[in-house]
């Protein structure tokens, strides 16, 4: 939703991740009615949140594997080349032929599934889950920017 939003209607990133980020905060909170969603499996928290593979946290080797992909995406691949092009000069890179709309969307689709996969081990780590942990985290996460 965030690559269309920027590459097909030229939307700042900015705004349309808090826009997006808010409304599906909203949509939680209404889903559960703002209380801790229960019913977890428990071997979902004991394998994702707090088990090991080979003697390594579950979460410090997803995070491996996922650096490793980013890293041969982005260094290996036709791409990565794009990713820096079109993030260099859109208008430079548009001109040389390649798709903007369609590398923005894809760039967020990667980005995206990253976050997935984060939020995931969260919440396999958070067992219970309350839908109003997040809003701290997001603003402390934006502040910086």
């Amino acid at each position: 939703m965030n690559g269309i939003g920027v590459a097909q209607f030229q939307v700042s990133p900015f705004v349309m991740t808090l826009g997006v980020s808010s409304i599906g905060f909203g949509i939680a909170l209404y889903m559960t009615g703002g209380s801790p969603v229960y019913g977890m499996p428990m071997e979902f928290g004991n394998t994702f949140g707090f088990g090991s593979i080979l003697g390594i946290p579950t979460p410090i080797l997803v995070a491996l594997l996922m650096t490793i992909a980013a890293m041969v995406i982005v260094n290996r691949t036709r791409l990565g080349r794009y990713f820096y092009a079109v993030g260099g000069n859109i208008n430079a890179a548009r001109l040389s032929g390649i798709n903007t709309h369609k590398t923005l969307i894809l760039a967020y689709l990667l980005c995206a599934s990253f976050a997935a996969m984060a939020g995931m081990l969260i919440t396999a780590s958070w067992i219970p889950v309350k839908p109003i942990s997040a809003p701290p985290c997001r603003w402390n996460l934006l502040q910086p920017v």
